[in-house]
């Protein structure tokens, strides 16, 4: 037949005990597991009777007896006997809360004493890289404080590091033991893989061109390490990190997870230039880490191209020429660039010293024939030959160079 129960505890210590479940009902032939749990707050030894009450018969007494011992205080998170913090940052202190309650009644006099470092390197040698602030504190039954787990180190390395937890129970007798708290932690830094070392830009602007042009060159930043960290882009102009189509801005600041992903395009876009001459701009794309002091850097490099020549010497000097006598020099003449130069030569008259002259023989003078449209290909030389031959004659004639020109809208200018 079936029977319903009521159990319970009695004596001193039955506050200390309880039972799950307290009721309940068994049919014919059923089996039921009872729980009964006891809770010493101080190392004691308690002891009660359990009371099963069946309706219609009798009452079963059972004997209940249980001895307490060790450490009563509660941490949370737990730390006995390890703490295993995992992959941390090196050049970075950490700082962990750790909650203790001392549910008890006796005062407790808590000491974290280091008592033994082990680093995976043979020559490594090392100061404790952990510390419980504060390490010396009062405890009274029922209180509850917090303390800071602290972890730091300079180099990256794996470690495991001992810790003895002592207490003076009651402000009096020896200290007691209460537990080993083993500390391990892996301290790694930031390892950003990146597609390229060194970005080069280069804009053209020839004849069909205007200026403004951007160029645009994409970077790969992959995280390869086992920690999230927060990427910090920083560069200056004329160089520009592309956030969208119509978004430029000189710092970025990415978040990548461990072994993801990302890309960042990089703009070159220069300044008008009113003189047309070809410069070049060098920077760096400097990155840095929330997490750690850790720097990198992508050195940028932007050429910014117009049809230019360069020429070996800025002056020809023939010195003294004895009369009906023919003499040359030689000058060089190159394209630096890469765009072809259309080039023409013509007189400056103004630079023209007679000391005697006719003037049958000044018409002489400004009326040479000089090529009147030549190309030097890009990269090329052509060689100059300035020719002097003229009977009881001084002068110092100065050729110009007329490059064909860039087509320049004029409100550019106007924009500096």
């Amino acid at each position: 037949i079936g029977a319903n129960f009521e159990i319970y505890a009695e004596g001193k210590h039955q506050a200390k005990w309880s039972v799950m479940p307290s009721t309940g009902h068994l049919h014919a032939g059923e089996t039921k597991t009872i729980s009964v749990t006891v809770t010493v707050l101080d190392p004691s030894t308690v002891s009660a009777s359990l009371l099963v009450h069946v309706e219609h018969s009798r009452v079963i007494n059972i004997g209940l007896f249980a001895s307490a011992s060790g450490c009563g205080i509660l941490t949370e998170p737990n730390i006995f006997p390890e703490i295993d913090l995992g992959y941390l940052f090196s050049r970075r202190l950490y700082q962990f809360t750790v909650k203790l309650h001392n549910p008890g009644t006796r005062h407790h006099m808590i000491n974290f004493t280091p008592e033994r470092l082990s680093v995976r390197s043979a020559s490594v040698t090392t100061l404790s890289l952990f510390r419980f602030v504060p390490y010396k504190f009062d405890l009274e039954g029922g209180q509850s404080t917090e303390i800071i787990l602290e972890g730091q180190s300079n180099r990256e390395f794996e470690v495991s590091e001992s810790f003895v937890c002592w207490a003076i129970i009651n402000k009096r007798g020896m200290k007691q033991n209460l537990g080993s708290i083993q500390i391990k932690a892996n301290f790694i830094m930031p390892m950003i893989e990146l597609s390229e070392r060194f970005l080069e830009f280069e804009i053209n602007i020839g004849p069909n061109s205007s200026q403004g042009q951007t160029d645009t060159r994409t970077l790969a930043l992959k995280n390869i390490s086992n920690l999230p960290v927060t990427v910090i882009l920083e560069l200056a102009r004329p160089f520009f990190i592309l956030e969208s189509e119509t978004s430029r801005a000189t710092e970025n600041i990415l978040s990548l997870n461990p072994y993801t992903e990302t890309e960042v395009a990089v703009g070159f876009c220069p300044p008008l230039q009113c003189n047309l001459q070809s410069t070049t701009y060098h920077s760096a794309l400097q990155i840095s880490y929330k997490e750690h002091p850790q720097k990198d850097k992508i050195n940028l490099k932007g050429k910014l191209n117009f049809p230019n020549v360069q020429f070996s010497h800025t002056s020809v000097d023939f010195g003294c020429i004895p009369l009906d006598f023919q003499d040359h020099r030689e000058i060089l003449m190159v394209n630096p660039t890469p765009l072809p130069v259309t080039y023409s030569f013509t007189w400056d008259l103004d630079s023209v010293a007679v000391t005697y002259f006719e003037k049958e023989k000044l018409e002489e003078i400004t009326n040479v024939e000089l090529p009147e449209h030549l190309k030097l290909d890009p990269l090329y030389e052509n060689r100059l030959l300035p020719m002097m031959k003229y009977k009881e004659l001084i002068t110092r004639p100065l050729p110009l160079v007329f490059i064909e020109p860039v087509p320049v809208n004029p409100a550019m200018f106007d924009k500096g």
